[in-house]
């Protein structure tokens, strides 16, 4: 509304010195100014302040715009700790930064480690991630996995839906990049179907060992881990879709100074 003001006012004033006298050369001083004169100058003033309050307010719209694109890029950057909890095989990869932290996930020993990682737990016990999440306890490993998953996938949607009109359409691309990526859809979620489990849970609790077909790699990596069946794991699905991830934390991390992991928690989560 003060821009339209502002051009008013800017219009009339221009108006006014084209068919007026705005000057009396034969005076001194402000009595120079002739009527249509002090009209120029009162419209000249109008527009000022009217120009400095539209600053002003832009200004300030600016400041809650940039407010509200930090509070999206630090949901976007809780959203991607609950999506790769399950992929750090150490419980200290946390104090990493962000470029360390997903380069130590790319490491050959951690996809090792992780592809053998059991979804079941035969004694059935109560098992959290021990980062202060919000899911609680469950049953077996491959509920809190997929939990979290499900969980962070649900917070990019809501950065999508509450601020599609505050942040960049870049931020919106990069999080469809990684929600929408192919492995992300049919494996990342982690809900393989019951007969699967059941088989495994069986297994597991007859060998209690983890059973072969109960493994992170069976779902990620295509791996197959049973003596004299053994597969070897193709990581290539996986590792295309962390970097749709790191460039996603990229974009958002103000150039390191938001962190996927904030705190330290005082104690380790029990191992599956």
């Amino acid at each position: 509304m003060t821009s339209y003001v502002t051009l008013a006012v800017a219009f009339l004033m221009t108006l006014v010195g084209i068919v007026g006298n705005t000057w009396n050369v034969h005076r001194r001083g402000l009595r120079r100014l002739t009527p249509i004169g002090w009209t120029v100058l009162v419209l000249a003033l109008t527009a000022l302040v009217v120009g400095l309050l539209e600053a002003r307010r832009k200004d300030a719209e600016i400041r809650d715009v940039y407010a509200i694109r930090q509070v999206a890029h630090r949901q976007v950057l809780e959203a991607v700790s609950y999506l790769i909890r399950h992929l750090m095989t150490q419980y200290e990869m946390r104090s990493l930064d962000n470029a360390g932290l997903l380069a130590a996930i790319r490491k050959v020993d951690n996809l090792s480690k992780l592809g053998r990682t059991c979804l079941v737990d035969a004694s059935g016990g109560s098992i959290t991630d021990g980062f202060g999440g919000v899911g609680g306890a469950f049953e077996q490993p491959w509920q809190l996995y997929a939990f979290n998953v499900d969980h962070g996938r649900g917070m990019l949607d809501d950065v999508v839906t509450k601020y599609a009109a505050f942040v960049t359409p870049q931020l919106l691309l990069k999080i469809n990049d990684v929600t929408a990526d192919e492995f992300f859809v049919s494996k990342f979620t982690l809900t393989p179907g019951k007969y699967w489990i059941d088989l495994a849970l069986a297994e597991t609790k007859e060998s209690i060992t983890c059973s072969g077909w109960g493994t992170i790699g069976v779902h990620y990596f295509n791996a197959v881990y049973i003596r004299g069946k053994e597969r070897a794991p193709d990581y290539r699905a996986f590792l295309m879709w962390l970097d749709k991830l790191q460039r996603l934390v990229e974009y958002t991390e103000d150039h390191g100074k938001l962190r996927i992991f904030n705190e330290t928690p005082a104690s380790s989560p029990r191992q599956p």
